[in-house]
């Protein structure tokens, strides 16, 4: 736990001290994430050397990522166009029951993005 504290501790010093200092806070954020990996934590409370509490977080963002041709093959292109593919008239269309959200699920997927460490 102690090493834990040093590092979130710089990472949160790193931050702070602001530009030119890219490379440490690349450094202390991916020793902060490597860590936690192998601790198994997502999320732990330090107290700094000046007394400070710090919390630090493991985020892993994601976003779906459509298949609109699949979609558009699937539900019509009258479900989900208006010139381009439309996010916006293919709920109204799930809306009003012309397509049911099963259909479109096997075309919607999640993508991981760069997980990274949130120091508050």
């Amino acid at each position: 736990m102690e090493r834990f504290s040093q590092t979130i501790e710089s990472l949160a010093e790193a931050r702070n001290e602001g530009k030119g200092i890219a490379d440490a806070v690349s450094n202390y954020q991916y020793d902060a994430l490597e860590q936690m990996k192998e601790s198994k934590e997502t999320s732990v409370i330090v107290t700094s050397s000046k007394g400070d509490r710090l919390k630090a977080t493991m985020v892993q963002p994601s976003r779906a990522v459509w298949d609109e041709d699949g979609i558009m093959e699937k539900v019509g292109k009258e479900n989900c166009t208006e010139r381009v593919f439309s996010r916006k008239v293919l709920e109204e269309a799930i809306a009003k029951g012309k397509v049911e959200a099963a259909d479109i699920a096997p075309f919607m997927t999640e993508k991981p993005g760069t997980a990274f460490v949130k120091v508050t």
